[in-house]
């Protein structure tokens, strides 16, 4: 991944900007791996339009704007998905992840 635009940040805070495959592939793999409910979430921010897809360690997707609340939510997100999920969001922002069934706001 190339666009400076697109930056990631891990549950422990590692961060990358223009992350890599690999990059991503070890984030994901963190998150999954062990349960830590005070660092529960992985993220990918769009600079160019401040969304925001989060991972949590709950198998949760969430869409966020600009640091709000979770606009919309994605339950089930298998390690497999997650890594579908960012590079599609990556590349092609919201359009681009639209396919998937998303759910209204937070999940409760």
């Amino acid at each position: 991944m190339t666009d400076t635009n697109i930056h990631v940040q891990s549950r422990w805070g590692a961060s990358a900007d223009a992350p890599t495959e690999q990059q991503l592939a070890d984030i994901v793999a963190e998150l999954y791996r062990e349960e830590d409910p005070e660092h529960a979430g992985a993220w990918m921010v769009r600079r160019d339009t401040l969304w925001t897809l989060r991972l949590d360690e709950d198998r949760s997707a969430y869409l966020e704007r600009d640091e709000e609340n979770a606009v919309s939510h994605l339950p089930g997100v298998t390690p497999q998905m997650a890594l579908e999920l960012w590079p599609r969001f990556a590349e092609g922002g919201l359009e681009a992840v639209a396919g998937f069934p998303w759910r209204p706001g937070p999940r409760l």
